[in-house]
């Protein structure tokens, strides 16, 4: 199962194939391509009737979770 996040809006496609993704917006189920689902959410936006969405929080970006005193993995610079 693969999940996409537009612009609030949680896509879904459990098949795997590129024509069935899933948006669900309040009770209605749209099913269709993500090119036909992103047209289908700029339109409601434009008219102004889609339901407020959930505000995700963004990843964090912590690259410091080793123990104090290791040094970090990464390339060795080279000498010479």
């Amino acid at each position: 199962m693969r999940t996409l996040l537009y612009q609030g809006f949680i896509l879904t496609n459990l098949d795997g194939k590129t024509d069935s993704w899933r948006l669900t917006i309040a009770d209605e189920v749209r099913i269709g391509s993500l090119f036909e689902l992103r047209r289908q959410v700029a339109f409601y936006q434009e008219l102004g009737v889609l339901p407020p969405v959930k505000d995700y929080p963004a990843p964090t970006t912590s690259s410091s979770k080793r123990k104090p005193g290791h040094p970090p993995k990464g390339r060795k610079k080279q000498l010479g």
